[in-house]
């Protein structure tokens, strides 16, 4: 799923997902254990209310991203990809 914040992804991804490995971006964000200087990048982008660079958001989801593909777990991911530019980076991953 992808679409601005605030429009509701994150209850959908709520109510869709059965048996999906759940990764968002937001949480991810969030966890205390994400490399400082990437984190330091996004607080600042988003005290700032600037656009990520295209590969920030899979800096924070890469590692449960790639767990639940070894695992071959079906993947909800919410609230990234949200442009078409991140999209081309997670195709890439």
């Amino acid at each position: 799923m992808f679409g601005p914040q605030c429009s509701g992804k994150t209850t959908l991804a709520n109510r869709l997902l059965g048996d999906m490995e759940y990764i968002s971006l937001g949480s991810e964000v969030r966890k205390p254990t994400i490399d400082d200087d990437i984190a330091r990048r996004a607080r600042e982008l988003i005290r700032d209310a600037e656009e990520w660079p295209a590969d920030l958001g899979m800096k924070f989801i890469a590692h449960s991203l790639s767990d639940a593909i070894k695992g071959r777990r079906n993947i909800l991911l919410d609230s990234y990809p949200r442009r078409i530019d991140e999209w081309v980076v997670l195709r890439d991953f």
